[in-house]
């Protein structure tokens, strides 16, 4: 699952996403997947792991929740990986 603030998500699917240091600070941890177009770093996992459900949720709120007819088709794709990826939980 995927909390932050008010928004609580749950994977349709697992979403396996491997921490690695970054290679020209050695203090950075960083995830990636260009699936669901998630790029985060932080210095701590703990900071991490904030960080990634922080930029889920962003997304999910600016390509899920808000006008679809105003997305561009690469952020209406993204849109429908979410959709597949996640739902959202009350």
């Amino acid at each position: 699952e995927v909390n932050y603030q008010n928004t609580k998500l749950r994977l349709k699917n697992p979403l396996k996403l491997t921490p690695i240091m970054d290679e020209e600070s050695s203090q950075l941890f960083v995830v990636e997947d260009a699936n669901i177009n998630l790029y985060v770093f932080a210095y701590t996992r703990e900071d991490l792991i904030h960080e990634i459900n922080e930029q889920i949720v962003i997304m999910w709120d600016e390509y899920v929740k808000d006008d679809i007819e105003k997305l561009a088709e690469d952020a209406f794709e993204l849109r429908q990986v979410l959709l597949e990826t996640f739902e959202e939980v009350n």
